[in-house]
């Protein structure tokens, strides 16, 4: 999949006077400025594949997979698991992806697509930094601009944080950027060696990418106009400054001479950065209508690396939350994501938005910025040039990260977010379209930052169980180890079965300890009754509190933030009993219908899963008897809270085989034994106080004959009369005939009187 930067393929460079002097400016169309239109498939490389296998799978098989496909490794990035192939028998890439996808050892294969850089046309008559300080020079709104100034009375950057620009590449030799442009510190130049064994040889500058070399320098010009906006050498008596003065830029180059690029390389752009010690990537640059995994791998790799990943929105005049361009729609937690906004404080007029995908605004109309010198896209005799897109947005952002991480270079990922979130300055255009509904203002995040760091110092249960559904006190302690007092924020609860908290089998407590305020160096104890949920499994839980569990305070340190507690808190396992096995008959025969009710409660510490109820006829008062009649028949219950009942009817049919008898009626609880209730198994059973007879239905019986020396026949005489069974009739002598009515419900036998 190729990637650009979001450039078009038609250049326009007009010379105009300036402050500065000879400043280009450029005119880049992008085919869709009209606004979206339908959908289009992401365009992608013709023959390239990308490739990641699951973790632990062997080289052979990888080997093997790429023999039966009959597929060349083109390159990887080892650390993603991740290799680009091609076809060796021209194979076409949905054919190739088939075949992958076949294959028990891939995780994923997509297509290599392409990614764009995002410059859009522009306003030539801008003849400073609006952006920065905007006093209404190009008439725009007075202060619609970041407040660089104001920030810079409190930080200009530190030379020891490194801001890496995934981009065209850097002209490394620009008298703006040169000083401020990273060295390898472990490279020794031109001895054809990695000293550093990155896998990269003379990585001096960073890497090219696109060209697989060591000279990131920028053919296009776009990375270089990135760079300036970043980080131009500032108090130097040279063209412009960048957000940050002091800062090192490191060149990585995968985007090429057009300004387009690969999924497959970008990722890999990453990947180096990260590993090279970059603290903030800026990325202007995207793919619409796609979603490539393999760059999604690598912004997670740098998350894990504490990297803050800035991306640019895109130039299409889209909705991202319905049409997204990626990387701005990576569902990273490190990623921020910036519209453009004009000297007006509008919404620029190509900028992509997105209630939930674009999280704030930021300068991206008629920006001037550096550019090389030579014939590339951008490039400008007097090397400064303005352009506008959302790639001009993206850098002022990233440079406005790397000063607070300048101010507290401990900062946490997500409070570099923060702080850049909280502090925006709300404007009407971007309401509803961004996340924050406002624009950067660097000074602003930079206040946000102090030197506040709390962390949990104990949390002890006061009891050693507790049953779901009820309450369990403990008594914590949290403290504030930095010297600025923190604001109002609270503490949050979970029952973890390990000593980590945040397992996804973590079970949340709502229960919360609000703490108004705590001063630098002071620590606050408190007593809590936790309410513990009523579907707790039952288990050996630690109570893990989570001091800021809101993530209201900006921290030096947010990775002290939990603690649980040192011994384990018991949840009782459930524990259910028949409360009630009851019919209204009393008499039945074999084939009748029988109606039960039935009550079964958890008396337990914890919640029953779905269970089954069963019923048996037995001859004495106990369940599970050898001469036990089951009934076909069960009850589902779908589940039980600790100390919740459940009732319910269940239609039964007395079998037919059923033999003659008195009967008690026993149910049985959880009778498959789907609900482990530890010890308290043995109480599961209940059987009816009274019995229920089953007979021979109700018969009617007669004979008759002649009497002839007192003999006489009967054509019921195969019948006996029941043990027990008094039979009712008329008796005579002779030749009489004689009958006899059985009591309802019995079997007898009708004999002859005679």
């Amino acid at each position: 999949m190729r990637i650009t930067a979001r450039a078009g393929f038609i250049l326009i460079v007009i010379a105009i006077a300036a402050a500065q002097g000879d400043v280009a400016w450029s005119v880049v169309p992008q085919g869709n400025s009209a606004g979206p239109g339908p959908a289009a498939a992401a365009p992608r490389m013709p023959t390239d594949v990308v490739v990641r296998f699951k973790p632990g799978t062997p080289s052979d098989e990888k080997n093997r997979a790429h023999v039966e496909t009959d597929t060349e490794v083109l390159s990887e990035i080892p650390r993603l698991r991740i290799e680009r192939v091609s076809s060796k028998r021209g194979e076409s890439v949905d054919a190739l992806l088939r075949s992958y996808a076949q294959n028990p050892n891939v995780e994923y294969a997509e297509p290599n697509y392409i990614v764009t850089a995002s410059a859009v046309p522009n306003d030539p008559y801008l003849s400073n930094l609006w952006g920065l300080h905007n006093i209404g020079q190009t008439g725009g709104m007075v202060d619609a601009d970041i407040d660089a100034p104001e920030a810079w009375d409190v930080q200009t950057g530190s030379g020891g944080l490194v801001v890496g620009v995934i981009d065209s590449g850097i002209d490394y030799n620009h008298p703006d950027l040169a000083a401020n442009v990273w060295t390898n510190p472990g490279e020794i130049a031109g001895n054809g060696i990695d000293d550093d064994h990155n896998g990269y040889i003379d990585d001096v500058r960073g890497w090219d990418f696109a060209n697989n070399d060591n000279n990131p320098l920028d053919d296009y010009g776009h990375g270089t106009h990135v760079s300036g906006t970043i980080a131009a050498v500032g108090n130097n008596g040279v063209g412009i400054v960048g957000v940050a003065w002091q800062l090192k830029i490191l060149p990585v180059k995968f985007l090429d001479a057009t300004g387009t690029g690969t999924s497959f390389d970008a990722a890999s752009a990453i990947v180096y950065a990260a590993d090279m010690g970059a603290k903030v990537l800026n990325n202007s640059w995207g793919c619409d209508n796609c979603f490539p995994q393999v760059v999604e791998d690598a912004i997670a790799y740098a998350d894990q690396q504490g990297v803050v990943f800035v991306a640019s929105a895109g130039n299409e005049t889209n909705n991202n939350d319905v049409t997204p361009s990626h990387p701005c729609v990576s569902n990273q937690p490190n990623v921020l994501c910036v519209a453009a906004t004009d000297a007006q404080d509008g919404l620029a007029w190509f900028s992509n938005y997105g209630a939930t995908t674009v999280d704030l605004g930021a300068p991206g109309v008629s920006i001037l910025s550096t550019v090389p010198n030579g014939g590339c896209a951008f490039c400008a005799p007097s090397r400064y040039a303005y352009a506008s897109g959302t790639s001009m947005a993206a850098p002022h952002v990233a440079g406005v990260a790397a000063l607070v991480l300048s101010q507290m270079p401990t900062l946490s990922v997500l409070g570099v977010k923060q702080a850049l979130l909280d502090s925006v300055d709300p404007v009407p255009f971007l309401a509803g379209v961004t996340v924050t509904g406002g624009r950067l203002n660097a000074a602003a995040a930079l206040a946000r930052v102090t030197n506040v760091d709390l962390a949990m110092a104990n949390v002890t249960p006061n009891a050693a169980s507790v049953n779901a559904g009820n309450t369990l006190s403990i008594t914590d302690t949290v403290s504030n180890q930095g010297t600025s007092a923190a604001g109002s924020f609270i503490i949050a609860y979970r029952l973890s079965t390990n000593t980590i908290s945040g397992d996804t089998d973590d079970v949340a407590i709502a229960t919360t300890w609000l703490v108004g305020s705590l001063a630098g160096g002071t620590s606050n104890v408190a007593t809590t009754a936790l309410a513990i949920p009523a579907a707790t499994p039952a288990g050996n839980y630690y109570v893990c509190a989570v001091a800021d569990g809101a993530a209201a305070i900006i921290e030096t340190n947010e990775a002290n933030n939990a603690l649980c507690s040192p011994s384990t808190v018991a949840v009782p396992p459930p524990d259910l009993i028949v409360t009630s096995v009851f019919t209204g008959a009393t008499v039945l025969a074999p084939g009748d219908a029988l109606y039960i009710s039935d009550s079964v409660a958890n008396q337990g510490g914890s919640a029953a899963g779905t269970f089954l109820i069963d019923f048996h006829l037995s001859a004495d008062p106990a369940y599970g008897g050898t001469n036990d009649i089951a009934l076909s028949a069960t009850r589902s219950v779908p589940s039980l809270s600790q100390g919740a009942t459940s009732s319910g009817t269940t239609t039964q049919t007395i079998p037919l085989a059923a033999p003659v008898g008195n009967y008690y009626l026993c149910a049985k609880a959880d009778s498959g034994s789907a609900v482990p209730e530890g010890t308290a198994e043995s109480n599961n059973t209940l059987c009816s106080v009274s019995t229920i007879r089953v007979a021979i239905p109700s018969t009617t019986l007669g004979g008759s004959g002649s009497s002839s020396g007192g003999g006489g026949s009967i054509a019921s005489s195969s019948y006996r009369m029941e043990p027990g069974v008094v039979g009712q009739g008329v008796a005579g002598s002779g030749g009489q005939s004689a009958s006899y009515q059985l009591e309802a419900g019995f079997a007898a036998v009708v004999a002859n009187s005679s």
